[in-house]
Parts: C-alpha cells; structure tokens; sequence
C-alpha cells in the first residue's frame, strides 16, 4: 500500500500507475486521493494531466466526488452562473477549505480551473444543543469562481499541407477578345460666363478628358462611343432660372467639343466612332419646337447629309468627323459586341442602386450614363438550365464634379470615368477606369492629365473672333 507521505513526490506517470491500481481494487478517486494524502484539487489536476499525456484523455469518464456527509444539507451552499463562468460560496463551519467547497458541489476539475478563491474565519457564539451553555465555535466563508477548461484532443493527427503540385506550361496564348471598346459619358462641355471680364468657366473638366484620350491613344479600341450629353445646352433649358453667365457660351462649347471629338478620332483612326442623344443634348431640338418651330428641322440646301442644321450632330461636325449619331432618347441606343449601350433615363439616389434597378430589369448587359456616377451591378439569368451573366455599369462623367455643373448640388454622388467593353461572340466583360484629379491608373499605368488650353486656343484661333478659351 501507498504511504500517506509519498503522495507529494509521484511523479505523473506513478500517479496514474497508482490510481490504476488502486481502481482495481475497487476504491474510487477520492479515496486514492486520502490514501496517498494528496488535496482533492491538486490530485485531479495532475491525474488529468497525467492521463492527458499518456494518451488516454480523451476515453476517462467524469471524475466520481463523493459528498461530504452531511456538509450540504448543514451548510448555506450556492452555486452561480457569472459571466464565463461558476461561482462557488458556503457560509457554515463544516466546509472549511477549497477541496471541501469543491467536493461538496460535486465539481468535477477536468472540466474547471480555479481562477480566484477565498477562505475566512471568525468566531461565532452558539448555544449548546445538550447543555443550553453558550459556546464559541469557528465559522467560515469559503468562495472560489471557476472557468470552463478547454480541453484539447489526446492526440491531434492533423498535420501541415506538404502538396508540391506541378505548374501546367500554356501549350498556346490565349485567344484575343474579338473586339474593345471606350465608352465616354456626359462631357457637357458648356460654359458659365463672368458677365464682369467675359472669362468663360467650363463645366466639363478637360484634364479627365485628356487623361481618357491618352488611355485611347495606349490602347488599341475597336469601338468609340460617346453616350449622351455631349453639350450642356445650359442657356436653352426651360428646367432651370437661367443665369447671365450661361448666355452666349453655347458657340465656344461646340467649338469645343468639336476639338475634343477630333482629338479622339485622331487617336483612333482605324475605330468606329458613334454617339448616342442623351437628355441635355435633347434641350436644343425641345427649344425649337417650343419657342422657335419655324426653323426646327431647317437645314442648307447643300446639305447632302440628312441633318437639321440647328441639331447636335450638325452644329458639333460628327459627320465630317466619322460620328454616326443615334438619335430618338431616351428609347435610342447602340452596341458594343452583345453589350447595349444607351445614356439612360433612370437614376436613383443611393448609390449603386441606379444600375440595380437597370440589372434587374435587363435581359442583357448594359452600359448607361447619366447619373454622373460610378456603379456596377451584375446578376444571374437562367434560360432553360444555361446561365447568363448580366452586367449593369454606369462608368462616371467627363463633367466637372466640384458643383461647377448647373444642378450638381454639395453631398450629390457624382465620379469621374471612362468604361472599357471586351468582347467576343459569347461573352463580355465591362470594366470601369476611374478618374481622379487628373490622374487614373489602368493596366498597370498611371495617367496623368496634360495641360491642353495653348493648344485647344492654337488650334480654334481661325474661327474665334477675337476671345480665347
């Protein structure tokens, strides 16, 4: 048999060899805990872990604690649930120790630890139960607050990745994209003009629109489509109380836009080049019709091409330039590829939700301008067990976007940008360039805007009479 005063010095692995004995012989672990004169708490916490380093954790039943006779029912025993965890008290003279408060509560270790304890003694007076003579006995206040153990597997077979996998060579390149295109939106180029000097003040921003001509001339683009709102048309709005400075300021805009048109069909030559109506390029025919109907639709008599000489396209040169323009908004629209492209006539206030409601309500993927903003939406049409992707985008503006625009009001959401359509027979894919002060990043490049206004006014010298931009 085990001695009293050996129990201190086993080691683990003896510890466990002598419980397994004692076991087999019938007594329970309390009683081995007596024999080897070990405290309760010490003896569970190295029994545990010797159990857990030998490998047989995980199969030990929950610890027996047998009651001390009578404790409980003599004793003001709680038990609490705070926070994360037990807590333990007692008031009474039979529970005089942590082991006591423990084993009394049936706590089994190998599930708890013991975060903080107290033990408090003081004397009472009480009356002889035999005799009636008053007595000083000792009371005490034990308390202790346990935390859940966490218990980790006996043994943990998981083991680090060690996969060398093999890197396929490209046997071919891969196919080019049949075609790509740029999208620009919402130039409105237009003027304020101080009434005092006659300075003009743009309401388009002309380093977004260099950065964007660079991008076209870097890259190689199939397809040019400017999607409405090309001129502001501010002084013939009925919309809004038109100012002193937006009168007279229409002529320098085309002149202009026409400049800006012509650096882009410079830079791509061998492109297709068109543009869609938008609602502000809508304000001039709307104007003759309301206020001057004799003229609308009036054009030279030498004109071979059918265009009103008092319209966008004509006043702007498109035809001279290689501009196919698609009249009719707001049911007007073009394509790049399979991907429609239109100005658009929805526009919500919260951003992304414009091209969600145009996302849900398309059957194709589809570019729109208008609403100044960056936004992209996509969801998923099954057609007879075959997935469609649907793509909505609005790229952003040309315009300026610092409240210089009629109507832009401070918090309104409005981004610079530019759209870029790849395609093929069967797939899309539409991406936006952002553009901010000046400068955009795009495969891998930054952009950075160039000063154009000595060659905007060297160029439009011959037909301004006398003003400069």
């Amino acid at each position: 048999m085990i001695r009293r005063k050996r129990g201190g010095g086993l080691t683990g692995a003896d510890l466990l060899a002598s419980w397994l004995k004692a076991e087999a012989r019938g007594l329970t672990q309390a009683q081995h805990a007596d024999e080897i004169s070990l405290p309760w708490s010490k003896y569970q916490s190295r029994l545990f872990r010797a159990q857990k380093e030998s490998g047989n954790a995980a199969s030990q039943q929950p610890l027996d604690v047998p009651e001390l006779p009578g404790a409980v029912d003599q004793e003001q025993v709680t038990v609490e649930q705070v926070d994360d965890g037990l807590r333990l008290e007692s008031y009474g003279g039979r529970i005089t120790s942590i082991d006591d408060l423990v084993r009394a509560c049936k706590i089994n270790l190998t599930k708890y630890i013991i975060e903080s304890s107290s033990v408090r003694k003081w004397d009472v007076v009480i009356k002889h139960q035999v005799t009636g003579e008053p007595v000083i006995v000792p009371a005490f206040y034990v308390s202790v607050k346990l935390l859940p153990r966490v218990i980790e597997a006996a043994r943990l077979d998981i083991q680090p990745a060690r996969v060398y996998g093999r890197l396929p060579k490209l046997t071919k390149d891969p196919m080019p994209a049949s075609g790509r295109g740029l999208i620009l939106t919402d130039t409105q180029w237009g003027f304020r003009r101080n009434v005092m000097s006659g300075a003009l003040d743009p309401f388009h921003d002309r380093r977004a629109l260099d950065v964007a001509l660079q991008i076209a001339q870097y890259e190689r683009f199939d397809r040019v489509t400017w999607i409405g709102d090309l001129l502001d048309c501010t002084e013939m709005s009925d919309k809004f109380v038109r100012e002193p400075g937006f009168y007279f300021t229409t002529q320098p805009a085309i002149y202009e836009g026409h400049w800006w048109l012509q650096q882009f069909a410079k830079a791509l030559p061998g492109a297709e080049h068109d543009a869609v109506e938008g609602n502000h390029d809508l304000r001039l025919p709307l104007m003759l019709i309301n206020h001057a109907l004799a003229v609308h639709n009036l054009q030279k008599a030498t004109d071979t091409v059918e265009l009103p000489s008092m319209s966008v396209p004509s006043l702007l040169g498109l035809a001279e330039l290689g501009i196919e323009y698609h009249a009719g908004y707001p049911n007007n629209e073009t394509w790049q590829g399979p991907v429609r492209i239109i100005h658009g006539d929805i526009a919500r206030n919260a951003p992304g939700s414009t091209v969600a409601a145009l996302a849900a309500g398309s059957l194709e993927s589809v570019v729109q301008g208008h609403i100044h903003r960056i936004e992209q939406a996509s969801r998923t049409l099954n057609v007879r067990g075959h997935a469609r992707h649907i793509q909505a985008v609005s790229p952003g503006c040309l315009c300026r976007v610092d409240y210089v625009v009629p109507g832009h009001k401070h918090g309104q959401q409005w981004q610079q940008g530019i759209g870029i359509v790849e395609w093929d027979e069967d797939y899309s894919t539409i991406s936006t360039v952002p553009i901010l002060d000046g400068v955009a990043i795009y495969r891998g490049r930054r952009f950075e805007a160039r000063e154009r206004l000595a060659d905007l006014n060297a160029d439009t010298e011959p037909v301004r009479r006398g003003w400069s931009f």
